[in-house]
Formats: structure tokens, C-alpha cells, sequence
């Protein structure tokens, strides 16, 4: 049998060697969290900007305009990739769900608007797919635009390969689901945001 030292000793090396895994594991934990959150107020300072510059933004339809197609187009990117929570002024609010889920609606007009304009656009048609996956009864749809421009290797951001692992996850395509996250975190500065919850359906 092992020494009694030897084996105090083993014991002891694994139990650091676990504590020590367990805090990695928590500040790794806590550094995604910041990130997230550290995004979440870029993309909030961002549609505040836009707001303060062009307070009509909400109603107008900016036609052939490039700046504010430009700012609307940004401004809704930020909806979609908060869910809708942004409080941008005292007329448009984000404290309830119909609140958000119309944020989120504003945003898929304004990019389904642009999109009549700049046809055959891979970087309109991705923000508009990663849009329509936020809403109930489009993903399909969704799911159709961002796979053909993926099929294409057209897609324009990883947050479109991200948002289409989640579409394949959710239609219980595993291997789509897999080729869209190594896709995504090929692209992506922080493979963060390419990390899909996988359901029993979607398992490979």
C-alpha cells in the first residue's frame, strides 16, 4: 500500500488542485458576465446617442437618406441585441415585456424597410435574420434567411451564425447547429457570444 504521507500529500494536491479549478471556473464565469454587461451599456449609450441626435428617428422613414439609414439601422441593432431593453426617452420605455417586445418590433420594420431598399444586401439580410429570431412566429423565417446566407458564406457578423446555432438548436438540427457556432467563433473577437444552451432535441 501507499505511505500514509504519500497519500495525505496526494490528497492535499487535489484538493487545492480542485479549489483551484473552481476559481478559474469563477472568474472566467465573472469575466463573460462583465463582457456581457460591458456590451449590453455600448449598444444603450449608442441608441441614446442616435436618439438625442435625431429625436424623430422613431417615426421617420429616413428613404434614400444614408445617415439616417445608417442611424436607424444601428439603432435597431442595439434593440435587437438587448431584447429590447433600452430606455431611450420618456415616450419609449423598456420596463415591460409588451415594451421590449415592441422595441424589438420597431427594430425588424425599420430593418425590413431597409431591406426593400438595399436588396441583396448579406449585411441587411443578416441583421434582419437575427432580428426575426427574436420573434415569436418568425424564426422560421429567420432561420431560412441566415442558413442560405451561411450556405453562401455570405453571413455579414457572428452574432448571425450565434443567432442561427440557436435557431438549428431549437428545430433539433445538431449539425448545423454545430457547423453555425464553429463559424461564429471563428469570427468573433469573443466566442461569447457564440455559446448556444443545447435542448434534448438538438443534442448531437
Amino acid at each position: 500500500s501507499l505511505p500514509t504521507c504519500f497519500m495525505a500529500s496526494a490528497f492535499s494536491f487535489c484538493s487545492r488542485r480542485r479549489r483551484s479549478d473552481s476559481a478559474i471556473s469563477s472568474r472566467c464565469r465573472a469575466s463573460s458576465a462583465r463582457r456581457r454587461s460591458n456590451a449590453v451599456r455600448q449598444s444603450a449609450a449608442s441608441a441614446q446617442s442616435i436618439v438625442r441626435m435625431f429625436p424623430e428617428i422613431r417615426t421617420i422613414n429616413p428613404g434614400k437618406d444614408g445617415m439616417l439609414g445608417r442611424a436607424q439601422r444601428t439603432l435597431a441593432i442595439a434593440l435587437v441585441r438587448t431584447d429590447g431593453a433600452i430606455e431611450l426617452d420618456p415616450t419609449w420605455r423598456s420596463k415591460t415585456p409588451e415594451q421590449r417586445a415592441q422595441n424589438v418590433a420597431w427594430a425588424v420594420s425599420s430593418l425590413e424597410r431597409l431591406r426593400t431598399i438595399r436588396k441583396n444586401d448579406p449585411a441587411v439580410d443578416t441583421d434582419l435574420g437575427e432580428a426575426l429570431a427574436k420573434v415569436d412566429g418568425r424564426q422560421d423565417e429567420a432561420r431560412g434567411i441566415l442558413q442560405s446566407l451561411a450556405d453562401r458564406d455570405l453571413m455579414a457578423t457572428p452574432q448571425g451564425y450565434a443567432a442561427l446555432g440557436r435557431l438549428q438548436n431549437q428545430a433539433g438540427n445538431a449539425a448545423a447547429r454545430d457547423a453555425a457556432i464553429q463559424r461564429c467563433t471563428a469570427m468573433a473577437k469573443d466566442a461569447e457570444i457564440c455559446k448556444v444552451a443545447t435542448t434534448p432535441g438538438g443534442q448531437s
